[in-house]
C-alpha cells in the first residue's frame, strides 16, 4: 500500500496529480523490490543523505546545510543540481552526497526535494 499525508494546502490538488504522484511512488517501491528479490541492489561507496538549508548567503554564490543529526555542512552554487541554487532559501529540503573537502565535509550533488510554502519538489527518479 502506497499512502503520503498531504499537506493541507494539498488537500484539494487535482485527481489527475494526486494519482499521478501515487502511481509514482507504487512504481519506485516496486523497482526496489524487484532489484532486492533478484539480489540486484547496488551498494554505493557513498550516501545520500538529507537536510535542509540554515544559511544561504548568495551573493557569495555558497551556504550551509542542517542534516537530520544536527551537523552543518558546506555547499556551494555549483554543486547544486539544475541551477537550482537560485531558487534556494533558508528551509528548503535537500538531498546531498557528504564528501571531505579541505576545510572539513562539504556537500555535491545537491537536490531539492522541498521548498517551504511552495508546491515546488522534485521528481524523484521513476
Amino acid at each position: 500500500m502506497v499512502t503520503t499525508d498531504p499537506a493541507d494546502e494539498e488537500m484539494h490538488r487535482p485527481l489527475e496529480f494526486v494519482l499521478k504522484d501515487a502511481f509514482k511512488a507504487a512504481r519506485r517501491r516496486l523497482k526496489k523490490l524487484e532489484a532486492k528479490q533478484r539480489g540486484n541492489v547496488k551498494s554505493h561507496p557513498r550516501q545520500e543523505s538529507s537536510a535542509v538549508v540554515e544559511k544561504l548567503f548568495p551573493e557569495k554564490g555558497y551556504g550551509f546545510l542542517r542534516t537530520v543529526d544536527g551537523q552543518e555542512i558546506y555547499f556551494h552554487r555549483n554543486s547544486v543540481l539544475r541551477e537550482g541554487f537560485d531558487r534556494m532559501e533558508i528551509g528548503t529540503g535537500v538531498n546531498f552526497f557528504k564528501e571531505m573537502g579541505k576545510k572539513g565535509p562539504q556537500a555535491s550533488s545537491v537536490r531539492i526535494v522541498d521548498k517551504p510554502g511552495s508546491r515546488e519538489t522534485c521528481e524523484q527518479d521513476s
